[in-house]
C-alpha cells in the first residue's frame, strides 16, 4: 500500500506530546495589528516559495511577508525599522 503525503495515523507518531507554547504578548499584539487576506498563486510558484522558506527555516506565510517587507524597503515605499538599522551598523 503507498501512502501519501496526507495520510496520518495518530498510532504511528513517537514521543510524548508536547503542548504550543504561549505566545509572548508582544507577539500576540503584533499579530492582532496584522491584515488577513486571500492569496491566489500558481502550484510551481507556491513550491518554489515552500521550498526557499524551508531553506530558511520560515513558513511560507512568514517568507512571504519577509519578501514584501524587503520589496518595500528597497523601493524606498517603506522606512527601515530602528531595530534593523541598529542592528545593521558597522562598530
Amino acid at each position: 500500500m503507498q501512502h501519501r503525503a496526507t495520510d496520518f495515523n495518530i498510532q504511528e507518531c513517537q514521543g510524548p506530546v508536547l503542548p504550543m507554547p504561549n505566545p509572548k504578548p508582544e507577539s500576540r499584539k503584533a499579530m492582532a495589528d496584522k491584515k488577513s487576506f486571500v492569496l491566489r498563486i500558481d502550484e510551481d510558484t507556491y513550491k518554489a516559495l515552500e521550498k526557499w522558506a524551508a531553506d530558511e527555516f520560515r513558513s511560507v506565510n512568514g517568507q512571504i511577508e519577509w519578501i514584501i517587507d524587503r520589496a518595500l524597503k528597497e523601493s524606498g515605499r517603506k522606512k527601515h525599522s530602528e531595530k534593523a538599522s541598529k542592528g545593521s551598523e558597522k562598530k
